[in-house]
């Protein structure tokens, strides 16, 4: 051990002076050493100083050291009343942590402060590219990562959500498909939302009979999901479905199936359908 080096591990566990012990901290992930790792993992146990906590936190996460998530997802140093311990446990996470650590990074989604919500959502999102990155190596089955990344879908967060959805199209239709379409079963709107637009860009048509359902869902962002990803997925079925929204009193959801009817461009008889809906609807209320 250098005398730097020992010098720090001594200053960071034993000075009097809390500014000492936490600038000893910082500079403690200069040393990728044992020993550095060592001294930092004791502070998280015994510091009761916030900031030479999270100077610890941050130096163990440069460092790489998987180590310590043993130490900050105890209630202890997670659940911690200083705002920078909670934001360092959400950037460790980020940085050497998983997705299967998304129960505690939940806890920051809600949290007070807004620097630490917003730091837990870029962590959440990096972790996401991770998966991404790790798909094909085999180490966590195609039915475990969709499990996973579906319950992170009620996180309510656009961005978020659309690197979510981002990923679960990545996945091969042909075994994704029916484990999407099995979870909209859920009653929670935002993972319901998330499968749905997932399920039209993947252009399913194995889900139109369950998004068929979805149109009397009782939430306006349902239905209109529901019926955009119609659009998105096309087929005769799916059309005539989106031909007979075109009588829809909700702005929204007519605008969405106007939308999604132009979008079947593989049916050289839209302009008939549309004409012959358009009839329909006029015989119908001239006969009220």
């Amino acid at each position: 051990m250098n005398n730097e080096l020992q010098t720090l591990t001594r200053q960071v566990l034993d000075d009097p002076d809390w500014y000492v012990r936490r600038k000893a901290a910082r500079l403690l992930r200069r040393f990728p050493s044992q020993e550095a790792m060592e001294a930092l993992l004791k502070v998280l146990v015994e510091e009761i100083d916030g900031d030479v906590v999270q100077a610890a936190i941050l130096s163990l996460a440069k460092l790489g050291s998987r180590e310590m998530l043993e130490f900050i997802t105890k209630p202890k140093i997670m659940m911690s009343p200083q705002e920078s311990v909670r934001w360092a446990c959400s950037y460790a996470l980020g940085a050497v942590g998983s997705v299967w650590h998304f129960e505690h990074l939940y806890k920051f989604v809600n949290d007070v402060e807004w620097n630490v919500r917003n730091e837990t959502i870029t962590t959440l999102e990096r972790l996401i590219k991770r998966v991404r990155l790790d798909e094909g190596k085999g180490a966590v089955g195609l039915d475990h990562k969709i499990h996973l990344l579906v319950r992170m879908l009620q996180v309510d967060n656009p961005s978020l959500q659309e690197c979510i959805i981002e990923q679960l199209v990545r996945f091969d239709p042909e075994l994704a498909e029916p484990l999407l379409i099995g979870r909209l079963e859920t009653e929670n709107e935002c993972i319901k939302l998330g499968l749905v637009k997932a399920l039209g860009r993947m252009k399913c048509g194995q889900a139109v009979e369950r998004l068929v359902s979805l149109l009397a869902d009782e939430s306006l962002r349902v239905r209109l999901s529901a019926t955009e990803a119609l659009g998105e997925i096309g087929g005769a079925k799916a059309l005539n479905l989106l031909v007979a929204k075109l009588g829809n009193q909700n702005e929204l959801i007519l605008k969405a199936a106007i939308a999604g009817v132009l979008n079947q461009k593989d049916f050289p008889f839209i302009e008939a359908v549309l004409i012959d809906s358009l009839r329909n609807d006029w015989n119908t209320r001239r006969m009220k």
